[in-house]
């Protein structure tokens, strides 16, 4: 029996390997995570893009220590709330 590792980030932005698979994705360019089934990064997915510069959390709270924001896409409301605090 083979045992599977993952590459996920940790809350200092640094790559480690993981038993467990990430919950969130993420673009290492454009500092965002998202749901791992988020349409938009599926879209630049299938197009060939954003596949080197992905990147995978444990949580959201790990994301958010690595400096990522949410996705406008997938995480709307989390997205409103990060928007709301950077304007104030």
């Amino acid at each position: 029996m083979s045992t599977s590792s993952y590459t996920l980030i940790d809350a200092d932005g640094k790559p480690y390997e993981s038993k467990t698979k990430g919950k969130l994705g993420g673009h290492r360019g454009n500092k965002i995570y998202g749901t791992l089934d988020c349409p938009g990064a599926a879209q630049w997915i299938a197009k060939g893009h954003y596949v080197k510069q992905r990147v995978f959390f444990r949580d959201e709270k790990t994301a958010i220590k690595a400096g990522y924001r949410p996705c406008f896409n997938c995480c709307r409301e989390k997205y409103k709330l990060w928007k709301a605090a950077r304007l104030s």
